[in-house]
């Protein structure tokens, strides 16, 4: 998680906190691609998952039960799963979200890929696959060696400025003017 000293305050936002797909490869063998979604997410991710790839698809935490609680039929919030599974017959859907692994079907499937609406690709506004073929498990030691030349490659790229006092400076301006 070296990729984490070269987040910085934007101005209005913190950059995204997302491992670079580079390092991904280097300490895993997971070779993420960008998804061109020009069919349907549900045809695109069908495909992919045929080849034994795992689908990342940004869609709304409004149809996923496992966000029950917090944004489950309450909320339109932006996330990300990881499709492992599809049944388009019965309408199934296996996923990783967060920390677990969730199913879904019947209404949530059905208004999450918006099956029977005109709209083409649904609530899908991005998506990635991942190749698993050149997937490793390598030891501790090897991983600590790799994770180390990939803190000091990110940590050349940090901030010029502590990103916190930036992000303090913002902080108390806004309050002011609110005041």
């Amino acid at each position: 998680m070296g990729m984490a000293l070269a987040n910085d305050f934007d101005g209005d936002q913190w950059t995204f906190y997302k491992p670079p797909h580079e390092d991904l490869f280097e300490l895993y063998g997971l070779d993420v691609h960008e998804l061109n979604v020009w069919k349907s997410i549900l045809t695109n991710a069908s495909e992919q998952l045929k080849r034994g790839r795992v689908v990342l698809s940004e869609i709304d935490s409004f149809y996923l039960p496992d966000t029950a609680g917090t944004d489950y039929r309450r909320n339109h919030v932006k996330t990300t799963i990881a499709i492992q599974s599809l049944d388009l017959e019965k309408q199934q859907l296996r996923y990783f979200h967060n920390r677990s692994y969730h199913q879904l079907q019947g209404d949530d499937f059905v208004n999450l890929f918006r099956v029977g609406f005109l709209a083409i690709q649904g609530s899908c506004r991005f998506a990635e696959f991942v190749r698993l073929d050149r997937m490793q498990r390598l030891e501790d030691a090897e991983l600590a060696s790799i994770a180390l030349q990939l803190l000091k490659k990110h940590f050349v790229r940090r901030p010029s400025q502590n990103p916190v006092l930036a992000y303090r400076q913002r902080f108390w301006m806004t309050l002011r003017r609110s005041s």
